[in-house]
């Protein structure tokens, strides 16, 4: 096993490392049972998640590094997997879209993927600049319009109710308002909830989760009768505000590498990448620690979406592999 690894349940002699979706406050938001891997170089956030007779771990985020030692990061998760196995988990699963590593532990089921990220440390001239031509056009004309970015808890509801809407007509899941008020409850000041009006209409909306270090796009919707311009005005208003509060960096929250040609996450993403962002490419991966476990949990799984009539196509690492 790597050298002087231990897991530990307390982020107190770290937390300034750590961006929100590796803190306390924001895995207590997902689970009770918790954690993070630690050595003298590398820390690694986990939650576990017990569902029917199945317990699961998830990162919460990728390897954050302690110090600048240029090391390698394989055998660090090489005893990840094998740490985890004290924890009597089924199977390490897909990690939460946050988390893109750079490098993966031997034997585990993994597929490229990413997420478009925006250093914001740049001035507010040199990111408008950094925009695409077409959406520095419809962020002006949404601007001449007046249609107006507001923000707060007084807005949550509204905002909440689009995004299940937005979901909901897509034939997506989504989360429930029971769990978005579980995370204010955890997260406080540290989640925002953006919409856009359109006069009085709710034309578009935003959950972020931020904190010093990076801003996360967590959560969005929008109107099937949209103006031009409301979502990018939206997006420029929040880079904007989190610029203004300090954090380093806004990200988009996951990438396909290869998305298929005419494909919604082609479209998605190209809207995404005219930002100015920057693709940070890397993996998700997952390990099944009790490969029986695992097989059965993949086909209850698919049991359960066939009862309902719908198709189920696996995680994104599940359909990466699959689309090569």
């Amino acid at each position: 096993m790597y050298n002087n690894m231990e897991i530990i349940i307390d982020d107190k002699t770290f937390k300034e490392l750590l961006p929100i979706v590796a803190t306390k406050e924001f895995l207590s938001s997902k689970s009770n049972d918790f954690g993070w891997f630690i050595s003298d170089n590398f820390i690694l956030p986990y939650i576990i998640e017990k569902k029917f007779i199945f317990k699961r771990l998830i990162f919460s985020y990728s390897v954050i590094k302690r110090n600048t030692l240029a090391i390698s990061q394989k055998e660090f998760l090489n005893g990840v997997v094998e740490l985890s196995k004290t924890l009597n988990i089924d199977f390490i699963y897909q990690p939460y879209a946050f988390a893109i590593f750079d490098e993966i532990p031997d034997n585990c089921i993994y597929a490229p993927f990413g997420t478009y990220q925006i250093d914001l440390i740049k001035t507010e001239d040199d990111l408008f600049k950094n925009l695409h031509s077409k959406h520095r056009n419809v962020v002006r004309k949404a601007q001449k319009n007046e249609l107006t970015v507001f923000h707060g808890i007084k807005h949550k509801n509204e905002c909440y109710n689009l995004i299940k809407d937005t979901l909901q007509r897509q034939q997506q899941p989504f989360m429930s308002i029971e769990d978005i008020n579980n995370m204010y409850a955890y997260l406080g000041d540290n989640i925002s909830f953006y919409i856009i009006k359109n006069k009085d209409k709710v034309e578009g909306s935003a959950i972020i989760i931020s904190n010093k270090h990076e801003a996360y796009y967590l959560l969005a919707g929008s109107d099937s009768k949209t103006s031009a311009g409301a979502m990018n005005l939206l997006i420029w208003q929040i880079m904007l505000d989190m610029k203004n509060n300090g954090v380093k960096s806004f990200d988009f929250v996951g990438a396909r590498i290869n998305p298929q040609a005419g494909s919604k996450f082609e479209g998605i993403q190209r809207f995404k990448s005219r930002f100015g962002t920057t693709l940070k490419e890397g993996y998700l991966w997952k390990i099944p620690i009790k490969p029986f476990k695992y097989k059965l949990f993949k086909f209850i799984t698919w049991l359960y979406y066939k009862l309902k009539n719908k198709s189920y196509s696996g995680d994104i690492i599940d359909q990466e592999i699959r689309n090569g």
